[in-house]
């Protein structure tokens, strides 16, 4: 690989392995978060139903950040040998990650993922901002039972997605071999 730059160098060695591709950070903690909500939503209780949306809305967010990475890895590959170093913002809002996913690479399912999660922040942001001017408690069960349907349209939108980008990764690793 004599002749090339550092940064192809990196990115090659990244390439060919796929264990370096982006992946979420934690699977096995974000895998015990999604039984922990669902437990939460058997419990019926109003703590339940705010925990699960909560968490619901939160593996969603994870999901948002990992198509946001995908997108960012495959315009680099693509790139090569160009460098391209994308911004690594810390603590975006919910609606920032949602309008950096809109600004990136298109991929099937793009447009049906983003209105989806556009759901289930809807119901996060009703619940939270406005649980002390609800008469009761009783549309919460509906809410979080709303989250959990939306969070679920979102995963697989998602999944498919996940692994269409792992296919292209693969076919670019391929042409380097």
């Amino acid at each position: 690989m004599a002749g090339l730059s550092r940064y192809e160098r990196e990115m090659r060695k990244r390439l060919r392995d796929p264990e370096a591709w982006p992946c979420f950070d934690r699977p096995e903690f974000l895998a015990r978060l999604e039984k922990v909500a669902n437990r939460a939503l058997e419990r019926r209780t109003v703590e339940g139903y705010l925990a699960a949306i909560l968490v619901f809305h939160q593996l969603t967010e994870e999901m948002l950040k990992l198509l946001i990475r995908d997108s960012q890895f495959l315009v680099q590959v693509a790139l090569l040998p160009w460098r391209v170093a994308p911004t690594i913002r810390r603590k975006q809002t919910f609606g920032q990650l949602q309008q950096e996913l809109r600004a990136s690479v298109d991929f099937p399912g793009k447009a049906r993922f983003l209105s989806i999660i556009d759901q289930i922040n809807a119901v996060r942001i009703e619940v939270v901002h406005n649980l002390a001017a609800r008469n009761s408690t009783g549309g919460l069960r509906r809410d979080s039972v709303t989250a959990k349907r939306v969070y679920e349209k979102a995963y697989a939108i998602f999944d498919k997605a996940h692994d269409g980008f792992r296919v292209d990764f693969s076919g670019f690793r391929k042409n380097l071999m």
